[in-house]
């Protein structure tokens, strides 16, 4: 989000609590002034923590980023759900990861819940054209993983993974062209 955009949210954000607590005042009379000093302060609140993407803030908007990155690199390091990423693991999935999904927890389950339920049909293929999937559930807005961001933001948005993030699934090794949602991803 862009500085611009940052004050305009926040006058936004201060002109509906301004006209919330006026409202309730002219209405309630003094109760209700002070009923709404206390709705603008929670409007203002909400409006200026709201991500870029509309999805409110709380334990609900957690994001939900998957990396597709050659199945060959995981015989170097090892990567497992439930872990939390550390500085290592950064520097591995940054310089690894080819391409690149974001989405809320919803959308993830609707788009790769069915890959996730699927036994693998051929454990030994690990070939030069096969890739992993890394789930990852992050608990900030990272822009840096956004498409189009430049390479220092993307770089410090990996970097920024450790402590924010944990894996939530990796996939077995799979045709990366054959996965049906393949074009919903984008490259690193």
């Amino acid at each position: 989000m862009s500085e611009n955009d940052k004050e305009q949210r926040k006058l936004l954000a201060k002109v509906a609590a301004v006209g919330l607590g006026a409202a309730l005042g002219a209405f309630l009379g003094p109760g209700g002034a002070a009923l709404g000093a206390v709705g603008a302060l929670w409007v203002e609140e909400n409006l200026l923590n709201t991500p870029d993407d509309g999805h409110p803030p709380g334990a609900g908007s957690h994001r939900w980023v998957v990396l597709a990155l050659r199945a060959t690199q995981f015989d170097s390091f090892h990567l497992s759900p439930k872990e939390k990423i550390g500085k290592d693991t950064c520097e591995f999935l940054y310089e690894n990861s080819k391409y690149i999904w974001r989405g809320t927890q919803k959308e993830f389950e609707e788009k790769f819940g069915a890959l996730r339920r699927e036994k693998p049909q051929d454990e030994s293929f690990n070939g030069e054209g096969a890739f992993r999937l890394v789930a990852l559930e992050i608990n900030e807005e990272l822009p840096g993983l956004g498409r189009g961001a430049d390479p220092l933001e993307r770089r410090d948005a990996f970097r920024a993974l450790a402590g924010k993030a944990k894996i939530v699934w990796v996939s077995h090794p799979l045709h990366f062209n054959s996965f049906p949602h393949k074009g919903d991803f984008y490259t690193v």
